[in-house]
Order: structure tokens, then sequence, then C-alpha cells
């Protein structure tokens, strides 16, 4: 439909030229009869072409179309007047008006020929608003396309990984900074270049391959390879690249991104070389080793272990119940008893020793030692096992055992009868001396006592020394042993410092008798003892305990010989017998005291063979 502004003055024409108008298909005639009516109308409604009369009451029509030309309005405008020359005509149609017809005599042809005019004008203007429309809709879609390009490329360039578009003859079309740096060109230096321009022949045809896989048979391919950056430098990297697909499903080209994997596999050789290394370790250790997770599955165990029960390492992480199931029936409870409290129990080592019932029927010991495994963050990781065979250890210690049995029988039986044959010359020489006169026989009789006396003390020695290291060591309170040892002491002060108030040493079961060995050598030989003190110090870890008199005090020149055997005015086994106890304890004994301002013994107990506890809490 056409929208028609009809101007005239004269109402006759108005009528006439209305009435064919709107006899014309798709006409609709708007009539007014003056300049003010006309503005007002194209204010309130929209029109598409303007026909007005060039003379008017309130203004000419060139002023009138200038006024509406003012207006930006491009709407088309045709002058339809009945007077008129050429250069109207020329005015008119210089200030914007289509068309300028003269209405003559108001004919039919006349008006045939302005609605033709009508005709063109319209279609004009609305090719031109669509001309207009198309160009204004084509510079945004052109905008949006630049400002998602921008868009784009600011996406690709925030993208640490290199990015890049190659077509499916090699050659870069496309790619982001990272992708800039990697290659140490801008991108104006990359594009229309190939893969083979920027890496070695062997790098290139293997990228090249690769493509043409995509290219064939469009995926998404993901492999690792490496590259060489700018400065040569070759990187392990994850490629991942896809085929770009035209709107008919061609491939038109290859994204792909690279990603640095560099660090990872660095990481990845280090952890296998560590495994390796470590597995290696553990795979050839002579024990049995084993970690059980906290469920109290194997995760780990040797394959020592067929060495020592005969069954492989597979079985005992398929069956982890196996380790009770091959436990000697004598000792599976305790073993039960150590597995079902080993959750519960987190700090230290636990040992214990057991027999098992190896996969061919024979008797083996194991000297089982676990402790708990932790990440360090705390979290518990569950447990390591070292299993030892230790089947021929027991069996020369129960050889040992045995021997020294024997041998400490034979020792008794041989000291009892030796000791018994003194009494018995004793008695003689008791007899003896009853019945003889002569004062040369009785000098003979006490040399003769002197020696069974001397024969008495070495027997006594022979049996105090067996047992020194027979028994294992134990813990001893220090204020005990001391307090022991000194029950038949006639020194009046026997002082035990403060100091030692909890200690507790680790030593062999006669470690009573040392003390007992000071105690009674300061009373033999220091004449004038009236104080015995007992206290310690510590140094690096190690402890030392310090015995001190009051008495006469050792000369410098014999403080080494009196724990010789034998020296000194008495048995001379005392000191002795104290230093041997003492090495054997794994300590070691000094006399440090000045002559003649009391004798002191340090006793140095190294870390680990001492420690606070209180006694009631004594093994």
């Amino acid at each position: 439909m056409i929208r028609i502004l009809l101007l005239d003055d004269e109402p006759a024409v108005l009528d006439i030229t209305s009435a064919f108008l709107n006899r014309q298909e798709g006409f609709r005639v708007r009539t007014i009869d003056s300049v003010k009516g006309a503005l007002m109308l194209l204010s309130e409604y929209p029109f598409d072409v303007i026909v007005a009369d060039y003379e008017l009451p309130d203004q000419d029509g060139i002023s009138f179309l200038k006024q509406v030309r003012s207006s930006q309005s491009s709407i088309p405008f045709i002058f339809f007047t009945g007077r008129g020359s050429e250069d109207i005509a020329i005015d008119a149609l210089n200030e914007g008006a289509d068309f300028y017809l003269k209405k003559g005599d108001g004919s039919v042809q006349v008006l045939t020929k302005l609605a033709r005019y009508i005709q063109k004008a319209v279609e004009k203007r609305r090719k031109q608003d669509e001309i207009i429309l198309n160009e204004h809709r084509y510079r945004e879609l052109a905008e949006q396309q630049m400002e998602y390009a921008q868009y784009i490329q600011a996406l690709l360039d925030a993208i640490p990984a290199p990015v890049f578009f190659r077509d499916t003859n090699g050659v870069y079309r496309d790619c982001n900074k990272a992708f800039e740096d990697l290659i140490g060109h801008r991108k104006y230096s990359i594009i229309g270049r190939s893969v083979h321009d920027f890496y070695p022949k062997d790098l290139a045809d293997h990228y090249r391959h690769m493509d043409e896989l995509i290219i064939k048979n469009p995926y998404i391919q993901q492999y690792e390879y490496v590259i060489t950056d700018s400065q040569g430098e070759i990187h392990d990297v994850l490629f991942s690249k896809s085929a770009l697909l035209s709107h008919e499903g061609s491939v038109t080209g290859i994204i792909g991104v690279i990603l640095d994997v560099s660090e990872r596999k660095k990481l990845e050789r280090i952890i296998i070389e560590n495994e390796e290394k470590y597995r290696t370790l553990a795979d050839f250790t002579y024990d049995w080793e084993s970690w059980i997770s906290p469920t109290g599955t194997y995760i780990y165990t040797s394959p020592s272990c067929e060495r020592i029960t005969g069954y492989r390492a597979e079985e005992f992480l398929h069956n982890p119940g196996l380790v009770l199931e091959i436990t000697h029936p004598d000792d599976r409870q305790m073993v039960e008893r150590h597995y079902s409290n080993a959750p519960l129990r987190h700090d230290g080592i636990h040992h214990m020793d057991y027999r098992i019932i190896t996969k061919d029927g024979q008797e083996r010991w194991i000297s089982h030692f676990c402790q708990s495994v932790f990440r360090d963050d705390g979290t518990w990781l569950g447990r390591r096992e070292s299993k030892r065979d230790i089947t021929f250890r027991k069996e020369v210690t129960a050889a040992y055992e045995k021997a020294n049995m024997k041998l400490h029988l034979l020792s008794s039986i041989t000291r009892h009868d030796i000791l018994n044959q003194l009494t018995v010359l004793s008695g003689y020489t008791d007899l003896l001396s009853d019945y003889a006169d002569n004062p040369d026989i009785h000098a003979i009789l006490n040399r003769m006592n002197r020696t069974i006396d001397t024969i008495n003390n070495q027997i006594s020695f022979t049996r105090l020394y067996q047992e020194i290291g027979v028994n294992a060591p134990q813990w001893h309170h220090v204020p005990t042993l001391v307090r022991q040892a000194g029950k038949g002491s006639h020194i009046p002060c026997i002082e035990i410092s403060e100091n030692l108030s909890d200690i507790h040493i680790l030593a062999d079961p006669l470690m009573e008798k040392v003390f007992y060995c000071l105690l009674d050598n300061s009373e033999r030989h220091g004449k004038r003892v009236s104080r015995a003190h007992f206290y310690c110090y510590h140094t690096d870890g190690d402890m030392t305990l310090v015995y001190e008199d009051d008495g006469y005090g050792i000369a410098a020149g014999i403080k080494e010989k009196i724990f010789e055997r034998g020296f000194g005015s008495n048995t001379g086994y005392g000191l002795f017998l104290a230093r041997e106890i003492i090495n054997i304890s794994g300590y070691s004994i000094f006399e440090t005291g000045e002559s003649g301002e009391g004798a002191r013994f340090q006793i140095s107990i190294p870390k680990g063979l001492w420690r606070h506890e209180p006694p009631k809490h004594m093994i």
C-alpha cells in the first residue's frame, strides 16, 4: 500500500485527483489544502509520497519542499501544478523533487501519468531504503564480525599454551601470542609459512604425517612428542589437534594446542628411576620386607619371602592371612594378638620372635620388627615390616646354652668337690695343729691354711666371674641398686643425689656388685671414710655416674693398676670384677680423684643405655 498526501488549494482538483488515485490498486490518499495543515499531518502520520501544487495560499511549493527536506526527510515529492515554467521545474528538481508534472486539462492521461510517477517515486525510495538498510545491516554485521574476531584473538592470546591453525597443506593461517613466543616470530612472519620453515625436517615430517591422519579421517588427536623452541631447545609436549570443517563438511585445516609437559615428564622419569631404585633395593634385600596398608592388605612384599617361607610374594599379596596360616600353632595366638593390636599402636618399633612352618614342612624361626609409617602431613600409611630368618642363630644359641649349661654344671660340681676337699684338708691341719707342739710345724700349718684360704677365694672368684654376661641385661633403678649394695656397709653416710631419683640404666644383672665393690673398696682402703656420695651429670645425651668418698684417695701411679686382677692388699678381685661387669654392660669406668682428698670413680654410660623413668615402671 502507498500512502499519499495530496496538497492543493483548489477543491475541485483535490476531489478529481483523489478520486482517481483512490481507484488505483494499493493507493490511499489523504487531502489537505494548506502547507500548515500538510506539515501537521506529516508530523502525525506516516506517508510514502507527497503530491503538491506549486502555488499555495500560505506558502509556495518550493518553500514547502525545502521545509520537508530540512527535516532530513527523504520522502518522495512530486509537484503537480497548473502553472509553471522550465526554471520552476529546474528549481524544484534541484531542491529535491522527484517529478514535476503539469495538470494540463486534468485528463485521464495526465492523472494516469501522475499515478505512474507516484509508483516510480515510491519504488525508487523503497529500493534506496532497502539499500541503506542493507548497508547498515552489513556494517553492523562487519562490526560484529570484527569484534568477534578481536574477541577470539584476545581469547587465544589469553591461553598460556601455544595455539595454531594450519591449512591442509601444512601452512600456518593463524596463531596466538604463546605460539609466537614459542616460534620466536610475530604472527605476520608466521602466517603463510609451513611447518618445515620452523622445525627440523624429521619433526616437521612427523607433524605433517599426524595432520594427514586427521585430514583423511577427522578426529580429536592427542599424542606426546617433542618440539624445538626459538632457542633450539627440545621440549616434551602434548599435541591436541582437531580438524576444522567447512559448512559442506570438508576439512579446511587443523587447529592444534601445544602443552609443555617437560616438567611432568621429568618428574615421571624421576619417579620411575626412584621407584626402580627403591624397588631394586627392596627386591634384593636379604630379609623379608613388607608394607601393610591401614586396611591390613599387603601393598608390597619382597621376593625374599619365598626363600624364607617357600611361598611367593604374589601369594601373600593375594592372601594377607597367609602370614598367620604358616605360623607355628604354639606361637599363633601371640602373632594374632600382635596383628590385632598393630592398628592401635602407632609409636615405636615392635619386635617378636616366633616360628613358622615353611611350604615344605620345615620349622623356622622368624625375628619380626615393625613400625608405623606416616606421610609428612601425619596421615597413617600403614606398617613397615622386616622379617629375618634366625633359625641358624637360634640353633647356635640353643647349642651354646646347652654347652654352657654342661660347663656350668661341670664347673659347679668341680668347684663343689674342690671345696669339699679343701674343707677336709683344713680339718686335717686343725687336727695337726692340736697334736703338734713344734713351732716349725705350726708355721707350716699356718702357711697351708693361708694357701687354703687363697684357693677358696679363687674358687669363689670363678663362680662369680662365670655369672658375668650369662644373663641378658636388665633395666635397673640406680638408687635401688645403691641401697641394696650398701646394706652391709659400715660407712656412716651414703648419700644418693636427687638427680638420680628417676634414673634407670640397662646393665648386667650383677650391676649391684659394682656398687658393692666401690663401697667395700672405700671401707677397706680409704681408712677414714665417713661419707660416700652418688650423683650424675649429662653431656651430649650421655650420662656420667659419679661415686665419691672422703677417704685417703688413690695415688696417681696406681689409678689403672687397681682394676687389674690380683692387685691390692685383699683378694685383688673386687675392682677387676667391677670393671668386667661395667665393660660387658657397654660402659667404662675411671678413677679421677685427687690423692689425699678421697676416691672418685666415674662410670660413663652412653645414650640409649640410660633413661628417666619412675621407679614403679622399672623392668
